[in-house]
């Protein structure tokens, strides 16, 4: 009944039994009801605030007075945008006319262009399409997807074989009262040294007290565990012999599968630098066939990479005259003015630069009409450095004009040469390669820093060892355990290691693994509860800092390898950075981990009071039980980071690509920022070359010890499989055709990787129980005058992993060195000699017609889509128009 907007209070009478508490009140010190002066008692009622509404008619005032407001405001908007594109429809005008929304049509058609299509409009099936059907995209292509099937079968079989060892390892004792993370239940940590019981462990049980069952000694446990990695990496060195072989064979198939123009074409190198024409270089080689094309090489980096810089520069113009021609707006069009000044000063320094600098040859790519043709000239010019100093290749090929000794090789595919590069050869690409890897070593130095941060955060909270060290604190049923606790504070020499070993024994008081008293002393334990929160957080931080530091490196290092090293082929640049990403990476998440932690100064006693030493003081010794908890389960923690996120990352560019499309379709201004939103992302081989050698290289350094890290593997190639299969068949756009270099340098590193394994092994089995061969012992003592190795490796487990080191490294002697030779020999003289099976390809002016060639056909720069913008217009000042089309063909085809 109250009237509008109106404010008040109001109470609510409760009745309580039936008795009115209006003329009562409560008594607080007996509990009984009194006497009250007719207001509402606290227990009696309730009491709360109330306000009306606005009455209708004012409502509809306002909304008719604001409706007004806005109508004569849109109203004066829209006459002063008609003013204004009055006074500026005559440079709407000069600009084009009125502008045209792009067409999604014609994007459409472009992405089906740029992005790997069956027949060029149909999508390839995801769950049929296999490496053959991928090789299509070059042979890099092809290996790596082979690569990813041929590693999942093998670690699967290896992840397999370790189980046993993980069972064995989880029989053991050493964590068996702490509350750890299962992965280090299963590492060879658990086996344990020195403890009570470790010299029976149970593997098998069928009573209660394991008096039936199957029981172990450290010792045999140790033994088993050695030979079983042994057995492991064995079948490993032989899934990387297979694999060089199959490589081999499934280069062949791809290139018999596929037609491109490298099949037809050659590079030439040490041409004379004036040997611009390319009818003379036609006339030289026209002896082994038919020359089809001929493109040079020039040393014209510098203006090639200036067209690009144009290139760009004309995009944002096109762009910016499209948003002028929609938004009519003075200030875009002073920005356009400023932007076609830029353009016209950037014209005028090219057009300076063509007619400034004499461009001289750098190379040559001949293209036969016939393979025959081009197989017949890399036979004649196929002979070694031997034979130059001999005078024995003079009689084999014919010298350009009559003294200039060129350089024939395969040449690469059109799209994977970087033309701008063509000029840097020498000891110029060293001493840029030496630059490139001394910026990556600082990298790493402030990657190293910022984890000795982190670990010194993480020392002031905890104890190294965690959990371990309360079997020498105090007793927790003890009656002054509190006392020793506290005191554990200040008895330390710094403030620091005595907060630690506070934080530390707290966790053991309070714990669920060993004092467990928490609920019953929550006033007590409270700093422990926040310490377990902070250390948590830490963790999880930690992890996010490696993913972060391996993100920017792979970033760095790509405008590294690209604007410093100044390689001649993509394939080349994508090495360069794989191998940097994959170095960088490992010691990021592999090494540095281990190296921050251990007591350097232990090992190396000079390191004692200088500023290295201070910096690498680490709580192991060795690969202690405490190394397991401590590095082990951070290991474990990025091992599994490092084998599902590059993959995720990867499809995740699938729905990313949709997302952008729906967002941004209607918001691109130009046809060409819409074909360049629908085309997808740039497919970077290098980086999942460095991703893979990543993970493997942590899985083999730590493996003999964590046998779970080889189910990370597993997982790895299983999604990077299907990942990427999916990004390449669905968002990516299409990858320039790779050769066979990364595949060929990955299979190359896995030697490396075996090494590094077996040598870790060593270290690693070294430390458990074991039983001591004594004539070994001897031996070694005759050999060595330092006992710090030798009584590590008279230990039985130590020493089967070591003797498996020796032989792999006899195996790959002899790999790489006389027993290629001595198994062709032997398997011809078995099999008998067979005549090598020629590709048979069509010629190349048929192939061409009947567009049967993968790829680009030509090694025409200007047909390179990687440099179409470049040369897409003209440049607008009177010396290059003057310019004629021969030279411009001269310059860079």
């Amino acid at each position: 009944g109250q009237g509008w907007e109106m404010e008040g209070r109001a109470q609510l009478f409760v009745s309580l039994n039936g008795v009115d508490h209006t003329n009562f009140c409560s008594d607080a010190s007996t509990g009984t009801l009194c006497s009250g002066n007719g207001d509402c008692p606290t227990v009696g009622c309730l009491h709360f605030q109330y306000s009306t509404p606005m009455s209708p008619d004012k409502i509809r005032a306002i909304v008719l007075g604001v409706t007004i407001g806005l109508t004569v405001t849109i109203a004066y908007i829209l006459i002063q945008r008609q003013r204004y594109l009055k006074k500026n429809a005559k440079y709407v005008a000069d600009t084009g006319g009125e502008w045209e929304k792009p067409s999604l049509r014609e994007a459409m058609l472009w992405q089906a262009e740029r992005q790997v299509r069956k027949y060029g409009q149909q999508h390839y099936p995801l769950w049929k399409t296999g490496s053959a059907e991928l090789g299509q995209l070059g042979v890099g292509m092809g290996l790596y997807f082979e690569y990813l099937k041929y590693m999942l079968r093998y670690f699967g079989v290896m992840s397999a074989m370790a189980v046993p060892s993980m069972a064995l390892c989880n029989a053991g004792i050493a964590f068996k009262t702490f509350n750890v993370d299962f992965s280090i239940r299963w590492s060879l940590g658990n086996i344990g040294l020195g403890w009570p019981g470790s010299e029976r462990l149970e593997v098998f049980c069928l009573d209660s007290q394991c008096e039936q069952g199957f029981t172990l000694n450290s010792r045999q446990a140790s033994f088993i565990l050695a030979c079983a990695d042994c057995l492991i990496m064995l079948v490993f060195i032989f899934a990387t012999w297979r694999l060089k072989i199959f490589q081999e064979r499934a280069i062949i198939a791809i290139d018999e599968d596929t037609i491109t123009a490298s099949d037809y074409s050659i590079l030439v190198e040490g041409i004379p630098s004036d040997a611009k024409d390319a009818d003379e270089i036609r006339a030289f080689f026209s002896r082994y066939g038919e020359v089809a094309d001929v493109a040079i090489g020039l040393n014209n980096g510098r203006l090639i990479s200036m067209f690009q810089k144009r290139g760009k520069l004309e995009i944002k113009v096109e762009e910016q005259v499209a948003r002028l021609k929609l938004y009519k707006l003075q200030a875009l069009q002073q920005q356009l003015k400023k932007m076609k000044k830029q353009q016209h000063k950037l014209d005028n320094k090219i057009a300076a630069l063509r007619n400034k600098t004499d461009s001289k040859a750098v190379v040559a790519y001949v293209t036969f009409n016939e393979e025959s043709g081009q197989e017949e000239c890399l036979e004649s010019y196929n002979f070694n450095l031997f034979t130059q100093l001999m005078g024995r290749h003079k009689g084999k090929v014919r010298t350009f004009r009559g003294r200039y000794h060129l350089r024939v090789s395969q040449a690469p595919e059109p799209s994977n040469v970087l033309w701008e590069n063509l000029q840097h050869r020498g000891l110029e690409t060293f001493f840029r390669a030496s630059i490139a890897n001394l910026i990556t070593s600082l990298l790493l130095f402030v990657s190293f820093t910022i984890v000795i941060s982190v670990k010194a955060v993480q020392e002031s909270l905890q104890v190294d060892g965690g959990a371990l060290v309360c079997n020498t604190g105090p007793d927790p049923e003890a009656y002054d355990v509190q006392e020793q606790i506290v005191w554990a504070k200040y008895s330390q020499s710094t403030s620091a290691r005595g907060t630690a070993l506070y934080q530390t024994y707290l966790e053991c008081y309070c714990g669920p693994d060993f004092g467990k008293k928490l609920e019953k002393e929550r006033d007590f334990c409270n700093d422990y509860v926040t310490n377990q929160q902070t250390l948590s957080a830490l963790a999880i931080g930690s992890v996010g800092v490696v993913l972060a530091i391996n993100q920017l490196l792979q970033l760095v290092l790509k405008i590294l390898a690209g604007t410093l090293e100044k390689p001649h082929t993509i394939s080349a640049w994508e090495k360069g950075i794989a191998s940097r990403i994959f170095v960088a990476q490992w010691i990021n998440t592999g090494l540095l981990i281990t190296i921050v932690n251990a007591d350097w100064n232990y090992h190396l006693p000079i390191l004692k009071g200088t500023v290295v030493g201070s910096a690498f003081t680490g709580t192991f010794k060795d690969f202690e039980e405490g190394w397991y908890q401590t590095v082990g389960t951070a290991l474990v923690r990025q091992s599994a980071t490092a084998a599902l996120s590059p993959n995720i990352a990867v499809l995740a560019q699938w729905p990313l690509m949709f997302v952008k499309q729906w967002v941004f379709k209607n918001r691109e201004l130009t046809q060409r920022k819409l074909n360049t939103l629908f085309e997808g992302a740039e497919y970077l081989l290098s980086k999942r070359y460095g991703a893979l050698l990543n993970i493997l290289f942590v899985i083999l350094t730590y493996s003999s010890s964590l046998p779970l890290l080889y189910i990370f593997g597993v997982l790895f190639f299983s999604s990077a499989y299907w990942c990427d299969k999916i990004a390449i068949l669905r968002a990516m756009k299409q990858p320039a055709h790779y050769d066979e270099k990364l595949a060929v340098f990955c299979t190359l590193m896995m030697s490396v990787g075996i090494f590094i394994h077996l040598a870790f092994g060593v270290w690693f089995f070294a430390y458990v129980d074991g039983d001591v061969l004594n004539t070994v012992q001897w031996l070694l003592d005759l050999v060595f005058q330092s006992r710090f190795f030798t009584k590590r490796l008279v230990k039985q487990p130590a020493f089967i992993v070591f003797m498996t080191l020796l032989a792999f490294i006899v195996f790959e002697i002899l790999g790489r060195t006389v027993g290629p030779t001595l198994i062709k020999q032997l398997v011809a003289a078995i099999r008998g000699t067979t005549e090598e099976v020629k590709e048979g390809n069509p010629s190349f002016f048929e192939a061409q017609e009947n567009q049967e060639i993968a790829g680009l056909d030509s090694y025409n720069i200007r047909k390179n889509p990687r440099y179409r913008d470049a040369f897409q217009s003209e440049i607008q000042t009177e010396a290059a128009e003057s310019d004629d089309d021969s030279d411009d063909d001269d310059d860079f085809d």
